[in-house]
């Protein structure tokens, strides 16, 4: 009787795989995603806030626009996708003060509310960003800050940072003057 060889190179390339996902495995458990500083955080909820708070330009070039209480804000993609992740920006562009939208997208324009009255600064003082959980990429953090109100009591918020290809975005932010 004459015996038939198997093929080797089914086997060494089972063994192969099953090594690569090992090692990607044993890299992500030996070398997990790297927990944000406050300092960080602190950083990126104000640049956030820029964004929100009405007639702010400290990171978006605004312009008077025809629709009565709103500006023209001529390079928004550009600024919010270095501050918010794809879920982040859906919650800013549901996001309304009084009822009114924050963002509205017309006829090929940005328009964000303009400035009033009524308009606060909360992430300017910021006392604290700690860490209340992390799930691989995304990390939770309990800030605290003081009220505009009177400047002593401290709010006290979550919010939820990613870290994508090597940036720190927001993937949620309650913005304390919106309505959400």
């Amino acid at each position: 009787m004459i015996e038939k060889k198997r093929d080797p190179k089914p086997k060494i390339f089972f063994t192969a795989a099953i090594l690569l996902v090992l090692c990607i495995l044993g890299y992500q458990l030996l070398f997990p995603t790297p927990v944000p500083s406050s300092d960080g955080v602190i950083q990126l909820l104000q640049k956030a806030e820029a964004v929100y708070q009405p007639g702010n330009t400290q990171l978006l070039s605004c312009t008077a626009s025809d629709v009565d209480g709103y500006e023209v804000v001529s390079d928004y993609d550009q600024v919010v996708q270095t501050i918010f992740t794809s879920e982040g920006i859906q919650q800013l562009e549901q996001a309304a003060i009084d009822g009114k939208p924050l963002i509205r997208k017309e006829q090929d324009q940005v328009l964000r509310l303009s400035a009033d009255e009524t308009s606060s600064a909360y992430f300017d003082n910021i006392q604290a960003a700690k860490l209340l959980d992390q799930q691989d990429n995304l990390f939770a953090f309990r800030i605290e800050f003081p009220s505009p109100d009177d400047g002593q009591t401290l709010q006290t918020d979550v919010v939820v940072a990613m870290q994508e290809d090597g940036s720190l975005l927001l993937y949620s932010l309650h913005y304390p003057s919106c309505d959400q």
